[in-house]
């Protein structure tokens, strides 16, 4: 059985990123009493990044261990228990607010009516956000998309080049090929916004992006600051 330790930096970054979403979306009622807030402005926009690359790290991480150290590696069979744990962890919650939304709207209460089936697959932001029912969801769909994907990649790479260690190969055919589709989609853009930040297309890499180098330079740091600082700092009062 696969043990996965908890990692409490991850705690406070997550934290901080849902400090800045709030900050985002509350500027426009913060202004008149807290102007200064302001200053914040820049780092919120980098919030949902945060949990893009935190969601990219861990579940990379996943399914890297369910690959080199799980017996037999990644299979159908450990990859629909994946599917499972993630789906249950998020859709029920969503399709709970697709229903009370499509309710609001049918009694008027709420306005947009451009509800489709897409939303139940995610594929409502495949190329483009042109949509008012539940906009914010694009971020949902980029995520959803990337737990389905990746250990499929895995699987078929490892096949393929009979390397247990696939999921390298694959971000650089990832961050490769989105950069090809934001290139592509940049010499027609007429919306920025919609056709590339919150396209799953040209934005799925984003929990991809600085794997790497997160899992050789990010975990030490956190170690040290959450448990050898601590630990150092307290023999050093013991000490003297």
């Amino acid at each position: 059985m696969l043990i996965q330790k908890r990692i409490e930096g991850f705690d406070l970054l997550r934290t901080t990123a849902l400090i800045l979403v709030l900050l985002q979306h509350s500027f426009m009622f913060t202004d008149a009493y807290f102007p200064k807030l302001r200053i914040f402005w820049i780092l919120s926009h980098s919030a949902l990044d945060f949990f893009f690359v935190l969601s990219g790290f861990l579940i990379a991480g996943i399914l890297d261990k369910l690959q080199t150290q799980v017996k037999g590696g990644l299979n159908l069979k450990n990859t629909f228990h994946f599917y499972i744990r993630r789906w249950f962890k998020t859709l029920p919650m969503f399709f709970l607010v697709i229903i009370i939304c499509l309710i609001l709207s049918y009694l008027n209460i709420y306005y947009p009516k451009d509800f489709s089936f897409s939303f139940i697959f995610s594929t409502q932001n495949i190329s483009e956000t042109n949509f008012d029912f539940l906009p914010h969801t694009y971020s949902l769909a980029i995520e959803e998309w990337f737990y389905l994907l990746l250990p499929i990649c895995i699987i078929v790479f490892t096949k393929l080049f009979k390397n247990k260690n696939a999921i390298y190969t694959i971000l650089l055919f990832w961050i490769f090929f989105t950069l090809v589709a934001r290139i592509i989609l940049h010499l027609n853009l007429e919306n920025w916004d919609a056709e590339i930040r919150k396209s799953i297309i040209s934005r799925i890499d984003a929990l991809f992006l600085l794997l790497s180098i997160v899992s050789f330079y990010f975990i030490g740091f956190i170690f040290y600051i959450f448990y050898e600082k601590p630990i150092m700092d307290l023999r050093n009062r013991i000490k003297f």
